[in-house]
């Protein structure tokens, strides 16, 4: 009788699926199921779930996501400047750090890559890399939603809507409203 143990971990790390331990870059994955007990709702709170990583709001009220990665901070809230992070959703690059602002529904896992990861992730990737991958249709009928509150009149709503499997093609339609009332 097998009691207890740990499941081997998948990772697309280096462009590929791989066993996390056969991966000889410093990476951090996180599945979806860690991201909802820890309550991580958005790239902002990715903060801390990785050793060495931090994100926090860019200065000025702005809400772009700066990075810091073993020391290394990534601004790149300036026109034509690089940024030194790279976050990357489904293997899709996102250019611009007003891109990493947004919330994260249906999170199959997310993939942290601490070091230079420029071989493998271009020049934006001096400090580290963001992969965050989305769950795959389930090509059968479903429906979850999902309420929560919070202090200060906050609310979040999430809906998600599997579609059936028509003939090659399924997919799923998801809509999360996050509200919030700060002080001012």
């Amino acid at each position: 009788e097998d009691v207890g143990g740990l499941q081997e971990i998948i990772v697309t790390a280096q462009k590929r699926e791989q066993s996390l331990q056969d991966v000889p870059i410093a990476v951090s994955a996180v599945t979806g199921e860690s991201l909802a007990a820890n309550r991580v709702v958005n790239v902002t709170d990715l903060s801390a779930l990785a050793p060495g990583v931090t994100v926090r709001p860019s200065l000025g009220g702005s809400s772009i996501p700066s990075f810091t990665i073993r020391g290394a901070v990534s601004f790149g809230v300036v026109p034509g400047s690089d940024n030194q992070v790279s976050i990357y959703l489904d293997g899709v690059y996102l250019s611009t750090p007003r891109g990493g602002i947004f919330d994260l529904p249906n999170v199959e896992r997310i993939e942290m890559l601490r070091g230079p990861q420029g071989t493998l992730f271009g020049r934006n990737a001096t400090a580290g890399a963001v992969s965050i991958m989305t769950q795959d249709p389930k090509g059968e009928a479903s429906v979850k939603a999902s309420v929560s509150l919070a202090n200060h009149h906050g609310y979040r709503y999430e809906l998600t809507a599997h579609m059936p499997e028509i003939g090659p093609f399924s997919g799923y339609f998801s809509y999360v409203k996050n509200k919030y009332r700060g002080h001012i």
